[in-house]
């Protein structure tokens, strides 16, 4: 997690607070666990902040963990839903990871919540039960997309460029109906997962500029009141942002 670079979403390791000797007695009680350790490093609220300011958390795995006996506990050591914990601490925004199709030929998850669009869909859904509004974070790959690796959906492999840009239009316009059907308050879209040079396969800009214009435009035509967001790596980097500020204008990117 580079910090500063996740658009203010961070993991929530909620399970991390606790000892293995606690955690343990915490499995075994089902019930409360041992009085939470006081910490000295502590961050004082920000004064004078608005009301709609994102403050948000990344907790993609959620069902991964809980599907391995994980179980999560309010501040007073009692078990609680954890989305209800995030909404009492201030968390106004979840985002959510979307992988295409994150198993293999045997049915096996590629790992880090294995998250689909129905997987999606039950993390938004508790999301929006206790008030809060979801990113849908598309990868447009079946697993993890970064500046190392933005490598295409394994469906999408074989596709000429003019047919990725369609599918790809197609498959966010209809990932967000079925979630919005679902009940699933959606604010915010992110087109893609840290394309800093990179995405969907393509490394040539203005290939790029086309795919995330087709992203984008298929946020708009489901709810022209979703944002939209791009996302790239490494700000601290001099003339990063810069060069793609310009080469996303040039292309006239939404």
């Amino acid at each position: 997690m580079r910090i500063g670079v996740k658009m203010f979403f961070a993991a929530v390791i909620v399970w991390s607070a606790f000892s293995s000797t606690g955690y343990a007695a915490a499995i075994e009680g089902e019930k409360h666990v041992p009085e939470l350790r006081a910490d000295d490093f502590y961050v004082k609220k920000v004064k004078g902040m608005n009301k709609d300011l994102i403050k948000g958390a990344d907790v993609s795995s959620v069902i991964a963990l809980e599907n391995s006996g994980v179980t999560f506990y309010n501040t007073n050591g009692k078990r609680q839903e954890i989305f209800t914990t995030l909404k009492q601490a201030g968390i106004n925004y979840i985002r959510v990871r979307i992988w295409n199709d994150p198993y293999d030929s045997n049915g096996n998850g590629y790992g880090g919540g294995n998250n689909d669009v129905q997987k999606a869909i039950e993390i938004g859904k508790r999301a929006t039960a206790n008030g809060m509004k979801v990113l849908a974070d598309f990868h447009y790959s079946d697993f993890w997309a970064d500046p190392a690796k933005q490598k295409v959906p394994k469906a999408w492999a074989k596709l000429s460029f003019e047919a990725k840009k369609t599918k790809l239009y197609e498959y966010t316009k209809q990932s967000l109906q079925k979630m919005i059907k679902e009940g699933v308050d959606i604010g915010m879209v992110q087109v893609g997962n840290e394309t800093t040079g990179a995405f969907a396969g393509e490394t040539d800009w203005a290939k790029m500029s086309q795919l995330f214009n087709e992203g984008s435009r298929a946020v708009r035509e489901t709810d022209p009141g979703i944002l939209v967001a791009l996302h790239f790596t490494n700000p601290e980097t001099a003339g990063r942002y810069s060069f793609i500020a310009e080469t996303l204008s040039k292309n006239k990117v939404d």
